[in-house]
């Protein structure tokens, strides 16, 4: 009854907005609007040379480098624009990422249902997701995409920039900021699944100095699995406050509310005798519903952001940031983890509640001078980060399953009780140091302090129970060298310290912290300006270790034991390479390994859930006999993965994906409208999601119109 009041609520208040935003529109008219550079949220306008940093919120990863641009820095940024994520359709992080060949999504099947993304950057997973360049303390991201303006992919130096990162790299979600005039826009959609939903966005200007964003949007019904519902509904708002002609405060807060039910969670990934996927399974029912009748997994999630950005000179600017977020997830759902044989499989079904409620902070200062020909940019930041998870937890009672008749022996539901309830804080300082010597070389060089505590407490009586310390100084050195306009050489070295693993629930010490993790990369590579600089080129080689963390299956031990090193190389490619057509994605080889591990039988082995090979184009191409026309055609095509240490017990095959997309822009009663409609998975190929325990989406279509005031 609530997911329906939830879908009902979505579109009645989308309903409502719709019909006043003409009356907001007129009333924006009589007013003088303050002109939009003045107020442009960072990536609008020109989106072909990928610039992510002007004047503005300064809210990019690159603060932390003298503001560089992304052109300019000397490792390797991707950058999803605001029109290339509305073009997309997306719904969630996972389907923004599509086109970046470092990042593989952990829960690909998630097409239509809670939004919730965890991931690898070159076949690490990211540890934490960064909100406005603010770190936040969970390993999964559920920002609204109708709230978002671009997200940032930093590779490799993020255990450097932020101290507490994962070292494949960081994924920065920038959310929307008012755009400094009157503008209005409501979408709907609809899938082939017969999933609906709408999407209200309106900007508007009160004074020359207070400005603001909102975004209403939801969507509900049915998704690729037989007989599971989804219900998404969000809100959000940004406020500008011009504060003189120096100073600058934004203020941003959203909420989200999302929830999948359906008589079971996910469809099991079986191999048949040729260890190819059961093609059935992904149309057909799960016949498992008598295991649990009310399987379900909702989550919350709330969250507020403020910055205070103020221009001391000219040469020293100062950004104040914090933010607080509150999430929220309960679940019963079953879980398959062990296949036996074709169509014979071992699973549970897990109950509980996990919330975690974080806090971060951040001051950064930006000093520039000249000196002759040279550049000099200086910058200061401390940070500070606190986290709160408390997990409730039902786990247990393993029962055998087949997949044509159900559970093979009798099933309970275990009732949750407390399992974690833990408390961190982090604490880091850096100073980088970005020296231009005209426009042929870059050199960066910096230095940070990093500190990690953490205090496991008894679920039960909330005692201190272990405490962890960890402290840590990493360097990190970059250089560009320019031999011509156009072409750009790069290299770089850093260090990173994160906080350790937690073993799985199916481990023989499920819950328990591992130590500190430190790692280490080296990077070079090449930019290179194509198109009259309207197209970029880039590719690298490089090599990242990190203390490897395993165990040999469900029933064994977690342990942190010898390296995982991840030696590999990428080429992106973004930008409109011809007359008509704009390009993105690229290519990604990586060889990740174990190595100097203590247990012969692991030593050499592929890291878990990394392919050798991803590559994804995804492109646009505008009709010149029909002006307003584009037609897109996406390749996603990855090798195969080891699931299981040590290998060859338990491989996902490699597939090929293929989606196509038309969009179609023209004028109708004085209004803007769009209409965009999408085909996924157009040849219904079968294939393991990225995450490795779930079959992946099948074909679905999608359709959306959309009309500017």
């Amino acid at each position: 009854m609530n997911r329906a009041i939830h879908a009902v609520s979505t579109l009645a208040i989308t309903a409502a907005l719709a019909w006043s935003a003409p009356g907001w529109a007129q009333e924006g008219e009589k007013r003088e609007s303050a002109p939009v550079s003045q107020f442009a949220a960072e990536g609008e306008g020109d989106t072909s040379s990928q610039q992510i940093v002007i004047t503005g919120r300064r809210d990019s990863q690159l603060e932390l480098y003298g503001n560089l641009t992304e052109r300019d820095a000397p490792f390797q940024v991707n950058v999803v624009t605001s029109d290339q994520i509305a073009d997309r359709g997306a719904l969630s992080l996972q389907q923004i990422l599509f086109a970046d060949p470092a990042w593989t999504g952990q829960n690909g099947a998630d097409e239509l249902g809670t939004g919730v993304t965890t991931g690898d950057i070159r076949g690490f997973r990211v540890s934490r997701f960064l909100s406005n360049g603010l770190p936040q303390n969970y390993a999964f991201n559920i920002t609204p995409a109708e709230a978002v303006e671009r997200v940032e992919v930093l590779r490799g130096v993020s255990g450097f920039s932020y101290g507490f990162m994962a070292p494949g790299g960081a994924i920065n979600v920038v959310t929307k900021s008012p755009r400094g005039e009157q503008r209005t826009s409501l979408t709907a959609r609809i899938s082939s699944v017969a999933n609906f939903g709408a999407h209200f966005e309106h900007d508007h200007v009160f004074t020359d100095t207070v400005s603001a964003r909102f975004n209403v949007a939801g969507n509900s019904g049915d998704t690729f699995i037989d007989n599971q519902q989804s219900n998404r509904i969000l809100g959000s708002a940004a406020f500008r406050f011009q504060v003189g002609s120096d100073t600058t405060i934004f203020l941003d807060t959203f909420g989200v509310n999302a929830s999948t039910s359906g008589p079971f969670f996910g469809v099991p990934f079986l191999l048949d005798e040729n260890n190819q996927p059961l093609s059935g399974v992904v149309q057909d029912q799960f016949p498992v519903g008598e295991v649990s009748d009310n399987q379900f997994y909702d989550v919350q999630n709330w969250a507020i952001n403020g910055r205070i950005v103020h221009d001391v000179t000219d040469r020293l600017n100062i950004v104040a940031a914090f933010q607080y977020t509150d999430y929220r997830e309960d679940f019963e759902q079953l879980g398959v983890f062990n296949a036996l044989s074709s169509g014979i499989a071992d699973a549970t079904v897990t109950t509980g509640t996990y919330r975690f409620r974080d806090l971060g902070a951040s001051v950064v200062a930006n000093y520039a001078v000249e000196s002759g020909e040279i550049t000099h940019k200086f910058t200061a930041a401390a940070q500070f980060s606190a986290g709160a998870p408390e997990l409730t937890l039902g786990f247990g009672n393993v029962f055998r399953l087949d997949v044509d008749t159900g559970p093979l022996d009798p099933v309970q539901i275990v009732a949750a009780t407390p399992f974690q309830n833990d408390r961190s804080r982090e604490y880091g300082a850096l100073l980088s140091y970005v020296g231009e010597i005209g426009s042929a070389v870059r050199v960066l060089a910096g230095g940070r302090y990093s500190a990690i505590d953490i205090d496991v407490r008894d679920p039960v009586s909330i005692e201190v129970a272990t405490k962890s310390r960890d402290r840590r100084f990493t360097p990190m050195f970059g250089v560009m060298v320019n031999p011509s306009d156009s072409f750009s050489v790069f290299a770089n070295y850093a260090q990173g310290l994160e906080r350790g693993g937690r073993a799985p629930l199916d481990a023989l010490n499920a819950g328990q912290d591992m130590p500190a993790l430190v790692s280490e990369q080296i990077e070079a590579g090449i930019k290179w300006d194509i198109a009259n600089g309207k197209g970029q080129i880039s590719a690298s080689l490089f090599q990242i270790e990190r203390p490897s963390e395993y165990y040999l299956g469900p029933g064994t031990t977690w342990v942190q034991d010898g390296l995982q090193r991840n030696r590999g190389g990428e080429v992106l490619i973004s930008g409109q390479v011809l007359p008509n057509l704009t390009v993105r994605g690229g290519l990604q080889y990586l060889d990740a390994r174990l190595i100097e591990t203590g247990d012969p039988s692991v030593a050499g082995a592929r890291a878990f859930g990394v392919p050798e090979f991803q590559i994804v184009l995804a492109a646009d191409y505008e009709v010149a006999a029909v002006p307003g026309l584009a037609i897109g055609a996406n390749l996603f095509s990855q090798s195969d993965r080891e699931l299981a240490i040590p290998n060859n017990q338990r491989i996902a095959p490699g597939y090929e994906r293929v989606d196509i997309s038309a969009r179609y822009s023209t004028e109708i009663a004085a209004k803007i409208v769009t209409f965009r409609a999408r085909i996924d998975n157009v040849f219904n190929t079968d294939f393991v999601a990225p995450g490795g325990f779930t079959l992946g989406a099948p074909r679905i279509g999608y359709l959306s119109v959309e009309v500017g005031f």
